[in-house]
């Protein structure tokens, strides 16, 4: 009797614990799927956010980037020196008999604008044609500086000047075919979307996109 009873308790005893612990490996187990589910779900909404978020920040950069391409090129059509320094440009340039003093010097003077306007509006380039859609000048950045450049003539023949910002004094450009510079503007959009306003492009360029803001300024008079 004394054996059986022990045994029975034993037996007891051992049914309890495997209640126990497969209750207890239940548990565990529901809490394992409820913390995966938990924490996946947090993990997914976490992302979720930060994609939303970093889509969010991108998009104020980009409205951001392209207000200060705007603000750097219509200042143009409100600055009465500027409009006469074209003008001058426009009116009196003649490349088979070129005054280099006279308009060299407006044409250095709208280089200085357009370095501050580059500088304002946070861009690594911007240039000017004039009414033949020829180049007049334009300043790109070098690193942390930026260059400015002026075309002039000679003989007929174009001539680039050009300096850092930090430099004095221009000189001659003499290697004009490696230096991928557009001369002769090409107009990609109709006349009408950016006459009187900014119109912004976006271009794929050496796996990079590029920003562009385009103005064509025309005295109706």
């Amino acid at each position: 009797m004394t054996v059986s009873v022990f045994q029975s308790q034993l037996s007891l005893k051992t049914k309890l614990s495997m209640i126990v612990a497969i209750a207890v490996m239940l548990v565990v187990t529901a809490l394992g799927f409820y913390f995966d589910g938990f924490i996946r779900n947090g993990s997914l909404e976490n992302a979720h956010n930060r994609i939303v978020h970093g889509y969010q920040r991108l998009a104020y950069k980009i409205k951001n980037i392209e207000d200060g391409l705007k603000s750097g090129i219509d200042f143009i059509q409100s600055d009465e020196r500027m409009i006469a320094s074209i003008e001058l440009v426009n009116n009196y340039q003649d490349k088979n008999n070129y005054d280099s003093f006279l308009l060299d010097e407006e044409k250095k003077f709208i280089v200085n604008q357009l370095l501050e306007r580059v500088k304002f509006s946070f861009n690594n380039n911007v240039s000017i044609y004039d009414k033949n859609d020829e180049l007049v000048a334009y300043v790109s950045r070098k690193g942390s500086n930026y260059e400015l450049n002026y075309v002039s003539y000679e003989k007929s023949e174009i001539v680039l000047f050009n300096k850092s910002e930090l430099e004095q004094e221009y000189s001659v450009d003499d290697d004009l075919e490696s230096s991928g510079i557009v001369f002769q503007h090409i107009h990609l959009y109709r006349p009408e979307q950016i006459r009187g306003t900014s119109f912004i492009t976006y271009h794929h360029v050496d796996e990079m996109i590029t920003i562009t803001s385009h103005r064509m300024i025309i005295d109706e008079g």
